[in-house]
């Protein structure tokens, strides 16, 4: 399942909400030429985590690109410094859902290569090249910072995040079945369904592209009503984040392209590059 999805400047959208877990990521507009195109798009630059431990803490982790040194990487790979990510572990019966900017140092965790912040049995983690994995109960999250290419030359100060989840236990073994724009397509279904995207040229030399794609066709109802108020906000038409069940998406109802599918989804995610080509609106992996 493909389909691409711009966003909105400075906006929050939820791709994933799952029984106490919900992920927010925010769009920042951004303008490249791949080689062979002048693209006006988008890039994912942060991603917010909120999650419920089994002892009803609050474990929220923030990951912030645009915070980034020049360049990420050095020519094995190591990440310079990872970003801007930082951590609140509020116990059950605090203030709940804690904006890390909002708490004191005493309670905030900067993470940095290496670093591993535990809340109850969720883990946080930062690999050598930047990596942060975020491990819960049902999911593992993974945000991979990413210098921005301009021509070729890595563009100061400008960076983007590719974001990928993963079930750890059967779709069908959860009473909550999950949803967000990436969230739904784990279905428990063989059925993908690939939305709209927009007209790429690939290596072939075309005109300005102005992405507009906003994954029509492989979503339930509109982009809209996936819009967050805040980076750490849980509830919107489709929030799994406080049920106790819920049903899977109605694959029967979406208009996009149907497609046979593994019905084992291992995951899904969100990222500007696939096959070569340079999307400058994230294409999503559903």
């Amino acid at each position: 399942e493909r389909a691409d999805f711009r966003g909105e400047h400075g906006q929050f959208f939820n791709f994933l909400s799952a029984a106490n877990t919900s992920i927010n990521v925010r769009f920042k507009n951004a303008s490249i030429n791949n080689g062979f195109q002048d693209i006006d798009g988008t890039y994912i630059t942060e991603a917010h985590a909120v999650y419920r431990t089994i002892n009803g803490s609050f474990f929220n982790v923030s990951f912030h690109s645009d915070k980034l040194r020049p360049k990420i990487s050095d020519p094995k790979g190591v990440a310079e410094r990872p970003g801007f990510i930082n951590s609140t572990c509020v116990p059950a019966g605090g203030s709940g859902l804690p904006d890390p900017a909002d708490v004191s140092e005493d309670q905030r965790a900067l993470l940095d290569i290496g670093h591993v912040e535990r809340c109850d049995e969720a883990v946080a983690q930062v690999e050598k090249d930047g990596t942060l994995t975020l491990t819960f109960l049902e999911w593992i999250l993974r945000i991979k910072p990413k210098d921005v290419y301009y021509s070729g030359k890595v563009t100061t100060w400008s960076h983007k995040i590719d974001l990928q989840m993963s079930p750890r236990v059967p779709e069908a073994d959860m009473k909550v079945k999950p949803h967000g724009i990436i969230g739904q397509s784990f279905d428990g279904d063989d059925v993908g369904v690939n939305g709209k995207q927009d007209p790429y040229t690939g290596a072939t030399p075309g005109p300005l592209l102005v992405t507009s794609a906003m994954a029509e066709g492989a979503i339930e109802g509109e982009a809209a009503e996936y819009k967050m108020p805040s980076k750490f906000a849980t509830a919107f038409k489709y929030s799994r984040f406080d049920r106790l069940s819920a049903p899977y998406r109605d694959v029967a109802a979406l208009k996009g392209t149907k497609v046979k599918a593994s019905a084992a989804q291992r995951s899904a995610g969100a990222k500007n590059t696939l096959e070569g080509e340079v999307h400058q609106s994230p294409r999503v992996e559903l």
